[in-house]
């Protein structure tokens, strides 16, 4: 992680994700989670070129993919990357995404909420979604609400395979959906203070030139959207 141009060239992050793909849906089986009605959602950035050309470039950590249930209430089992959602024109609908879009276009365009159309009114600013890197500490589609301690376990499932996710994408900002708990040991130490703390709303840590933001999960409903929108963007401005 730093806070310089990149090295890395697209053709070689493409290959990497594509390999990081592979490895993601062989663990699945090594651990014995892939059977015939669930297989793994891998993830990562949907547009590499433009996702490198981003300043800053941009990374939401949430906790696992949430997948569909059919009309006869069987789920759909996963076996799709998150960009083949993220490429639908109708994204911006999802609930979870929405403060995503509203804090991503923010920070790349320097303006706030006040400042902001309405997203059902300027459907490009989900574009957004096509140029950050968005990982799930699980890999394994979720039907229910994110149980901490399945959400743990997962970690430990998934551990150095999230560690090198977020060294292979050389983030700058990296939002941590209520998920930072479990990286903080690994990224900065337990002990380790933030750099700025509002509490209840964000606390930030910086590591090797990137900022850490500690966050709510984005389909929070404690504080308000734009208390939360606003409190991410000027973080990074």
């Amino acid at each position: 992680m730093n806070d310089n141009v990149t090295i890395m060239d697209a053709k070689t992050l493409k290959e990497l994700q594509a390999g990081m793909s592979e490895r993601i849906n062989g663990r699945a089986k090594e651990l014995g989670l892939v059977n015939d009605k669930s297989e793994p959602v891998t993830d990562g950035v949907m547009d590499i070129d433009e996702y490198l050309k981003s300043s800053p470039r941009i990374m939401w950590v949430l906790k696992e993919p949430w997948d569909d249930i059919d009309e006869n209430g069987i789920p759909c089992g996963g076996g799709w990357d998150m960009s083949e959602v993220f490429e639908k024109d109708d994204a911006w609908k999802n609930r979870t995404w929405q403060p995503i879009i509203y804090a991503s276009y923010g920070i790349t365009n320097r303006c706030l909420w006040k400042d902001m159309d309405w997203i059902r009114d300027d459907t490009r600013m989900a574009n957004v979604l096509k140029k950050i890197a968005y990982i799930n500490v699980s890999k394994m589609p979720g039907y229910t609400k994110s149980d901490g301690e399945k959400i743990r376990s997962a970690y430990s499932n998934w551990r150095d395979v999230l560690l090198e996710q977020i060294k292979m994408y050389e983030p700058q900002i990296i939002i941590f959906g209520y998920t930072f708990e479990l990286f903080k040991n690994d990224l900065m130490g337990m002990d380790t203070e933030p750099i700025y703390r509002e509490d209840g709303v964000i606390h930030v840590y910086e590591k090797d030139g990137a900022k850490l933001l500690d966050v709510y999960h984005p389909n929070q409903r404690i504080i308000s959207r734009e208390l939360y929108i606003d409190s991410i963007i000027k973080q990074c401005l």
